[in-house]
């Protein structure tokens, strides 16, 4: 899945939301997911890391694309949410 916020609504809690709304679901469905990751642009990580994101390796570029891999630990988020 790609999502991404137009420069334009940044800093309004819109891409925080989309991410909340992403743990419900995925809590909803009793998923046994333990982990999500993304391949984060060099600009969002400072985003990623406010949501709970921790870097799995440096900063990487393929195909011309620059991106840090992330991941978030899921654990239990019936009790977070």
């Amino acid at each position: 899945m790609l999502a991404f916020v137009q420069k334009d609504y940044h800093n309004q809690g819109i891409g925080k939301a989309l991410f909340e709304h992403v743990l419900h679901e995925i809590s909803a469905a009793n998923n046994s997911a333990s982990t999500i990751t993304v391949n984060a642009s060099p600009y969002a990580v400072g985003f990623y890391e406010k949501l709970g994101f921790t870097a799995t390796s440096e900063e990487q570029e393929k195909h011309g694309i620059r991106f840090v891999p992330m991941k978030y630990a899921i654990e239990d988020i019936r009790f977070e949410l």
